[in-house]
């Protein structure tokens, strides 16, 4: 963007009237916007300070295809170019922020945004403190805001194909669950608490999620922490079922030994009664 601006400056600069120093070292400064033509479009354009509510307050503009017709009325001239009349326009504000304003093509005509349009068209913004929108940023004339310190919103979720989440320490994962000295709640605690609350232990309800939005890594640590809960809860049903497995043939021993028993003593019988006999 600066080279364009150098090589525009270098177009212009001696074709026009400035005001300022001849020399090289000092300032060179113009009372005007300065653009590129072409076909009686002002196809690239440098504007100077335009300040005013219904842009936010701006205090300068890099416009394409978009240049401010004048310091009073707010309108913003685009041409076509015989099928299209798209455009689009940077600008800053007297709070440090960057925006990004476009116009989608509409046909072959040509015509003005106002400074409303400008400001309610823009689809990018760079806050001063250096938290960045992507999307609709003005919704119905209300400016977007978002909790915390997050520095990106993105309108509308985001499609990639990789997402990776940085864990800053040990403690942030869920293998806090296999130390010694875990409490892991009983079978009766566990079914108590979901019927007093709807939801697991630990885990944030559907209100709390609304609230206060979905924590991709806190949420898959809790649902690992979970995960590492049931498998403790697993590991001690097969100790109970190895447990009782023992128990049941020990008992089907006894069974059997008692069935072998009373086979000897019938036995037994039908030989005291053939001697008999």
């Amino acid at each position: 963007m600066l080279t364009a601006i150098f090589l525009l400056v270098n177009v212009i600069v001696f074709g026009q009237q400035w005001d300022g120093s001849t020399n090289q070292s000092n300032n060179i400064y113009r009372y005007g916007d300065i653009s590129v033509h072409y076909n009686g479009s002002n196809r690239t354009t440098l504007g100077a300070a335009w300040g005013g509510p219904d842009i936010g307050w701006g205090t300068g503009y890099l416009g394409f295809n978009l240049s401010r017709n004048n310091h009073s009325d707010g309108l913003w001239p685009y041409q076509n170019d015989g099928a299209n009349n798209g455009a689009a326009v940077i600008y800053s504000t007297i709070f440090g922020d960057l925006l990004f304003s476009v116009k989608t093509s509409t046909g072959a005509t040509s015509g003005n945004f106002t400074d409303f349009d400008v400001k309610n068209n823009i689809r990018m913004r760079l806050n001063g403190d250096g938290k960045l929108i992507i999307g609709n940023v003005f919704d119905y004339g209300q400016d977007i805001t978002w909790p915390g310190e997050y520095r990106l919103y993105v309108a509308k979720g985001i499609l990639t194909e990789k997402v990776k989440i940085a864990i800053k320490t040990t403690t942030d994962w869920a293998d806090h669950v296999f130390h010694k000295d875990y409490k892991l709640l009983s079978f009766t605690e566990v079914e108590k608490y979901i019927q007093q609350n709807k939801h697991l232990p630990g885990v944030p309800s559907a209100y709390e999620m609304v609230k206060q939005g979905n924590d991709l890594a806190k949420t898959d640590a809790k649902l690992l922490e979970k995960i590492e809960e049931l498998t403790l809860y697993v590991i001690q049903l097969n100790k109970e079922n190895q447990f009782l497995e023992k128990q049941v043939n020990a008992l089907n021993e006894k069974v059997n030994q008692g069935l072998s028993l009373q086979k000897q003593i019938a036995d037994l019988k039908k030989e005291m009664e053939q001697l008999r006999k």
